[in-house]
């Protein structure tokens, strides 16, 4: 095998000046029999030096498709094409070199096969859906971490994704609400999925999963009002123990005034927040700018505000912009 190895990547280095090589390369690229190791290794060589026979080879590979190609060398092989990838042809190819593998008996190489896709791009995006209903739980998981990959383009996936928020396995809600905060605004069909998994793990152990969801509730904005009461129901948590519970928290703060509705009870609670203390992290600078995004309507809050600047907040910075936001209600901020 090292025998191979070396003189691949003696050959890489040189560049198009190699170009003689590449028959050979190409040679050992299709060979079904040679390591996967060896294979990937000549790929890149070839990529290097002559992208076109490259893609032939690659898409012989792709022709084949039989049992007797070891599933890491297609891995492998699909993963160089990937990476030289520069049109849709190379696209259709990765899929085609992917395919078996996506329909492999062994969740394991079907996982490592999803994970490949997103170099794909939206061309992915049926591939991906298809691979968010697998059986396997751990398939299901890279799918969402996938689709996340994909930002606002994953929308159709939606509800595979909103499925998966109302999953048992925390490993699967979590994985499915980060990808549908990466959705922004697009996920607000989410949001009762997200209500019912913030309702489910508030309390529990499941604080990344808590927080995940409360973030994507943040990510989908305005679009997401339906959601304040949840969010509000983690703040009044009455029982901080721990550094997870203030995230959770902070999380909540945060949200709230990315959501930007200014109700006389966000308003409350976000003020209440904002004299917390330094005993408890980070909410106070949080809660001051969640007041600031809501501008004049949170102007109830501003004598909290003039009041913790003049206490010398720590985060003052923080507070005099959230101050700039109130518009005239600040007034008195300025002796």
């Amino acid at each position: 095998r090292w025998r191979a190895l070396l003189p691949s990547a003696t050959v890489a280095s040189l560049g198009a000046e190699a170009h003689p090589a590449g028959p050979a390369l190409a040679s050992a690229v299709i060979d079904s029999a040679e390591e996967p190791e060896v294979r990937t290794a000549c790929a890149r060589a070839l990529a290097r030096i002559d992208p076109v026979a490259l893609r032939e080879a690659l898409a012989r590979v792709a022709a084949q498709r039989t049992n007797s190609i070891d599933p890491q060398a297609l891995l492998n092989t699909a993963e160089v094409l990937l990476e030289v990838r520069g049109d849709e042809g190379d696209d259709q190819a990765g899929l085609t070199l992917l395919a078996p593998l996506l329909a492999s008996p062994d969740a394991r190489i079907r996982s490592q096969a999803v994970q490949l896709l997103p170099r794909l791009g939206v061309h992915a995006l049926p591939t991906l859906t298809a691979a968010a209903r697998d059986e396997d739980t751990h398939v299901r998981c890279v799918a969402y971490r996938a689709l996340a990959c994909l930002g606002p383009d994953a929308e159709p996936a939606l509800p595979e994704l909103i499925a998966g928020l109302d999953a048992e396995a925390p490993q699967q809600s979590g994985a499915a609400a980060e990808a549908v905060a990466e959705l922004g605004s697009a996920g607000a069909p989410a949001v009762p999925a997200l209500v019912r998994l913030i309702e489910r793990t508030r309390g529990s152990v499941e604080c990344e999963v808590l927080r995940a969801a409360i973030h994507a509730l943040g990510q989908i904005g305005d679009e997401a009002t339906a959601g304040i009461p949840a969010l509000m129901a983690v703040l009044q948590e009455t029982e901080v123990q721990d550094t997870d519970d203030i995230d959770a928290q902070w999380d909540a703060i945060t949200a709230l005034g990315r959501i930007g509705r200014a109700t006389p009870d966000v308003v409350e609670a976000l003020t209440r927040s904002l004299s917390s203390g330094a005993g408890y992290g980070d909410l106070d600078e949080a809660a001051a700018d969640a007041l600031g995004r809501l501008g004049p309507e949170a102007a109830s809050a501003t004598p909290a505000l003039i009041a913790a600047l003049r206490a010398g907040h720590p985060n003052r910075e923080t507070v005099i912009w959230a101050l700039g936001r109130q518009g005239a209600a600040a007034s008195a901020a300025l002796p």
